[in-house]
């Protein structure tokens, strides 16, 4: 099925271009599947007869990019190979006559299980509710994961060791989307469904106006933002940290916005929680080449029908190869701008 995205409401003559090759996506059809004897890495590949199933997880498109693909592909056949004959790996013993999955894949994260594994963790509990979930070790240090998994009491776990990989005799492959930048309208959906029930239960305060900071981040800041604070705090927005809340509280938080306020990165995956035409600005850096532009919350706020504005500011080079994770200088008259249109105000 071929999905549309609407454009930006804010979006200038010289951004359009840029915005218009990513209007339109494919979305394949996505399928729960049996598969007998496979491995599985500890990052979450998947082998069935020495060859990575398609669709088993994103951005694993051989013909696309083969040097991607099949970089994966030869870790996890050496990893499968050294667990079968040598001794320096160790895979898990399991129970032949069960029935297993897995929901992690090498590409981890707020947004990632927000947007690949809670909707392949859905995908198999409807369709096989008795299959045991295997939880890579690291998981238990998590708590959005951690959180999540506790609202489904009946689902049974077993944890793979760190370092360590599994043979599996039988096991359900819920089919990923190919790309981090393709969504499913359903799946966008049953995830919401999920976590504003749950939300419901919260009892902090609402905020109407939410301005998101990363200052307690490690990289990718905003180097003017206390000006930026204070404009925004002037429009009646208030700064919060998402690191403050639990996943469920920034669920209600989201629920409860009116407006949104936020640098690109994972936090801003909360925009799936956000209710149609509430309004949200992503700022984010000016892209040096087209196909690096990363564009994932714009279509899932298309998605939701939220207004999305957005605006490109300059990167602060702090010796970061990769300028997404670069500081960037935000321009504080575009930024009055572009909260007056989503405020309906003239600033």
């Amino acid at each position: 099925m071929k999905q549309k995205t609407n454009l930006p409401l804010n979006v200038s003559e010289e951004y359009v271009k840029l915005f218009n090759k990513k209007v339109h996506y494919d979305t394949p059809v996505l399928e729960v599947l049996l598969l007998r004897n496979v491995f599985v890495s500890h990052a979450g590949i998947v082998l069935k007869k020495m060859t990575i199933p398609l669709k088993s997880a994103e951005n694993l498109i051989g013909f696309y990019d083969q040097t991607f693909y099949w970089s994966h592909w030869r870790k996890a056949i050496e990893q499968l190979l050294v667990c079968k004959f040598g001794k320096s790996l160790q895979s898990i013993q399991l129970d032949k006559s069960d029935l297993y999955f897995t929901i992690h894949t090498p590409w981890f994260g707020y947004f990632s299980w927000l947007t690949t594994c809670t909707p392949k963790l859905l995908d198999v509990v409807r369709t096989y509710p008795n299959a045991i979930l295997l939880v890579p070790q690291e998981w238990e240090k998590i708590d959005f994961v951690k959180n999540t998994l506790a609202l489904f009491p009946d689902l049974k776990m077993k944890t793979l060791p760190s370092d360590s990989h599994a043979f599996i005799d039988h096991f359900v492959l819920a089919q990923n989307r190919p790309w981090t930048s393709v969504f499913y309208p359903k799946q966008i959906q049953e995830v919401r469904d999920v976590f504003i029930k749950e939300s419901l239960k919260v009892t902090i305060k609402p905020i109407k106006r939410l301005y998101v900071s990363r200052k307690k981040a490690l990289r990718r800041k905003i180097i003017n933002e206390l000006e930026l604070v204070d404009f925004v705090k002037s429009k009646g927005f208030e700064e919060i940290c998402f690191e403050d809340y639990s996943i469920l509280e920034q669920v209600f938080l989201m629920q409860n916005a009116e407006c949104l306020i936020s640098m690109h990165g994972a936090g801003l995956t909360n925009v799936l929680f956000m209710n149609p035409e509430s309004s949200v600005l992503e700022i984010t850096p000016i892209v040096e080449r087209d196909y690096q532009f990363r564009f994932p919350f714009w279509r899932i706020a298309s998605i939701l029908k939220l207004n999305y504005f957005v605006q490109f500011s300059k990167t602060i080079d702090s010796g970061e190869s990769d300028f997404y994770s670069r500081n960037i200088d935000v321009n504080l008259a575009e930024l009055q701008c572009n909260v007056g249109l989503m405020l309906n105000d003239n600033v």
